[in-house]
Order: C-alpha cells, then sequence, then structure tokens
C-alpha cells in the first residue's frame, strides 16, 4: 500500500513538474513574439492601422480613460495587452506572474508604448519600460522609480533615445515568468538597469525593500 502511495505521489509529482515547464515555456514565447511585434511599432511614426493590427493579433483590449468610452479610431484610442502565467496562482506557487503592455494612439500615430512584468504576490510591483512623445523632464532617458499605488521601477524614453539604449530598456528577462527559475530583484527582470549607475542608486532603497521580501 505504501509503495503504491509513494509511485502515485511521484507521478503525480512528475506530471506537476511537466506541466509546470511546458506552461511557463508556452508563456515565455507568447511574451517573446508579443514584444518583438510591439518593438517594431515607432512611437510617434506608426499609426492606427499598425497598432490594430497588433491588437487583433495578440487579444489588445481597448479601454477609456475617465469618462471616455471604451472604443479606439485613428483620432484616440488606448489597447491593454497581457500574458499572464496563470498556474502559479492556480498551484499558489510564488507570486502570479504577467507581461502587460498598454498603447495609446493619438491624431493616428503611436504616441505611448509601455510594458511591464508585473508580479502579484504579498507585495506587487512592475519593472517597466515607458516609451511616450515626450517628457516633462525633456530627457531622452531616465530610471524613475514610481510609489504610488503600484510600486514601479523601470525606464522612461523618449524617441529620440538612442536605438541601442531603447533595445536594452525593452529587453526583458523573460525567465522571470518561470516557476523555477524566478527572479529575486527588478535589476534581473531588466538587466539594463545594472548599466545605469547613478541613477540606478536613487532606486536601491526600492529594489532592495522588495527582494528582501520576496521569494521566487
Amino acid at each position: 500500500m505504501i509503495k503504491r502511495a509513494l509511485v502515485l505521489l511521484l507521478f503525480i509529482t512528475a506530471v506537476l513538474v511537466a506541466f509546470a515547464l511546458f506552461s511557463a515555456a508556452r508563456t515565455r514565447e507568447q511574451a517573446q513574439t508579443f514584444l518583438g511585434q510591439l518593438l517594431r511599432l515607432e512611437v510617434g511614426h506608426s499609426t492606427f492601422v499598425d497598432v490594430n493590427e497588433l491588437a487583433d493579433r495578440f487579444h489588445g483590449e481597448s479601454f477609456g480613460v475617465g469618462s471616455l468610452p471604451p472604443l479606439c479610431s485613428p483620432e484616440y484610442g488606448r489597447f491593454s495587452f497581457s500574458i499572464v502565467s496563470n498556474w502559479q496562482g492556480i498551484l499558489r506557487v510564488g507570486p502570479r506572474r504577467a507581461v502587460i503592455a498598454n498603447v495609446e494612439i493619438a491624431r493616428d500615430r503611436l504616441r505611448l508604448r509601455y510594458v511591464a512584468l508585473a508580479f502579484h504576490g504579498d507585495k506587487y510591483l512592475e519593472v517597466f519600460a515607458d516609451e511616450r512623445i515626450a517628457w516633462q523632464s525633456g530627457e531622452d532617458v531616465r530610471v524613475v522609480q514610481r510609489e504610488n499605488n503600484l510600486p514601479s521601477i523601470g525606464f522612461e524614453l523618449s524617441p529620440t533615445a538612442p536605438a541601442s539604449v531603447r533595445s536594452l530598456a525593452f529587453n526583458f528577462n523573460l525567465t522571470c515568468l518561470d516557476w523555477l527559475k524566478g527572479c529575486k530583484s527588478p535589476d534581473e527582470v531588466l538587466p539594463a538597469l545594472k548599466t545605469y549607475g547613478k541613477a540606478i542608486e536613487e532606486s536601491i532603497l526600492l529594489i532592495r525593500r522588495w527582494s528582501s521580501g520576496h521569494q521566487p
């Protein structure tokens, strides 16, 4: 009886591990494909048709702002996207993880592109890259932390940022979506954060506060 129980337990464990590996690989593949297509768009140049094609392919959902209805047109519109690694929440293993993104169209031009890896467990954190037509700071690129309702850390970029910097800023470590791998800190999620010495020092407090209480 005990032997049969152990065999059954080993079988169930093997099935769960296989499911975990398959789910993680599938989520990473979907996220990588989506990010690749999103980065083909150009803030300030891509049109409503370009963005709508992305929304159709990756199930983007239009949403309103304030009293505006959730409708998109060349004149104005916003789409949200999410690729969720659901099974951690189902099995209650570690925080839930997802790639989330928002885009905004105005006057038939892409004006905003926001991408983040989000972690939702005992704590919530977004590690992001946020590219817009213009920022009040006037800088092409900078590392910032935001601690409003949803703590977050990442890059703010403008379309005039060098292509090499943009590539790094959107180069998320998608293995962070895995249960077996996971990531312990924001600069593991977005390795380019390590390359911005003084700027990242301003965000060390947030990084340490989050990573000290997080176990992937």
